[in-house]
Protein backbone atom coordinates (compact mmCIF):
# COMPACT_ATOMS: atom_id res chain seq x y z
CA UNK A 1 0.00 0.00 0.00
CA UNK A 2 1.22 3.34 -1.01
CA UNK A 3 0.50 6.80 1.24
CA UNK A 4 -1.33 8.98 -0.06
CA UNK A 5 -0.11 12.37 -2.31
CA UNK A 6 0.44 15.20 -0.49
CA UNK A 7 -2.67 17.73 -0.32
CA UNK A 8 -2.02 21.24 -2.04
CA UNK A 9 -3.80 23.75 -0.35
CA UNK A 10 -3.87 27.13 -2.26
CA UNK A 11 -5.83 29.56 -0.22
CA UNK A 12 -5.36 30.65 3.61
CA UNK A 13 -8.62 29.97 4.51
CA UNK A 14 -7.76 26.52 4.42
CA UNK A 15 -5.23 26.43 6.66
CA UNK A 16 -7.29 27.88 9.59
CA UNK A 17 -9.42 24.18 9.28
CA UNK A 18 -6.32 21.80 9.70
CA UNK A 19 -5.88 20.44 12.84
CA UNK A 20 -3.06 21.72 15.26
CA UNK A 21 0.27 19.95 15.20
CA UNK A 22 -0.70 19.79 11.51
CA UNK A 23 2.73 20.13 9.16
CA UNK A 24 2.79 22.40 6.09
CA UNK A 25 5.38 23.13 3.54
CA UNK A 26 5.60 26.24 1.33
CA UNK A 27 5.71 25.45 -2.22
CA UNK A 28 7.64 28.07 -3.67
CA UNK A 29 10.14 29.78 -1.95
CA UNK A 30 11.82 29.93 0.62
CA UNK A 31 10.04 26.62 1.23
CA UNK A 32 9.64 26.72 4.81
CA UNK A 33 8.43 23.70 6.92
CA UNK A 34 5.86 24.76 9.60
CA UNK A 35 3.51 23.19 12.09
CA UNK A 36 0.00 24.65 12.77
CA UNK A 37 -0.01 26.02 15.95
CA UNK A 38 -1.90 24.64 18.81
CA UNK A 39 -2.91 28.09 20.96
CA UNK A 40 -4.47 29.89 17.47
CA UNK A 41 -5.26 28.71 13.82
CA UNK A 42 -3.59 32.24 12.58
CA UNK A 43 -0.44 31.37 13.69
CA UNK A 44 2.10 28.98 12.61
CA UNK A 45 5.64 27.81 13.94
CA UNK A 46 8.69 27.72 11.91
CA UNK A 47 11.19 26.06 14.77
CA UNK A 48 10.62 28.26 17.55
CA UNK A 49 9.34 31.21 15.71
CA UNK A 50 5.62 32.19 14.88
CA UNK A 51 4.50 32.82 12.08
CA UNK A 52 1.57 34.58 11.05
CA UNK A 53 -0.38 32.79 8.19
CA UNK A 54 -0.74 35.83 6.26
CA UNK A 55 3.10 35.93 6.17
CA UNK A 56 2.92 32.07 4.51
CA UNK A 57 3.88 32.28 0.77
CA UNK A 58 0.85 30.35 -0.72
CA UNK A 59 0.20 27.35 -2.09
CA UNK A 60 1.17 24.96 0.57
CA UNK A 61 1.38 21.06 0.56
CA UNK A 62 0.05 19.44 3.48
CA UNK A 63 3.29 16.76 4.28
CA UNK A 64 1.81 15.25 7.83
Amino acid sequence: MTAPLPRTILDDRELWTLPAGSKVRELNSPRRELIVSPYSHQWLWHGEHPVPINDIEMPVEVIA
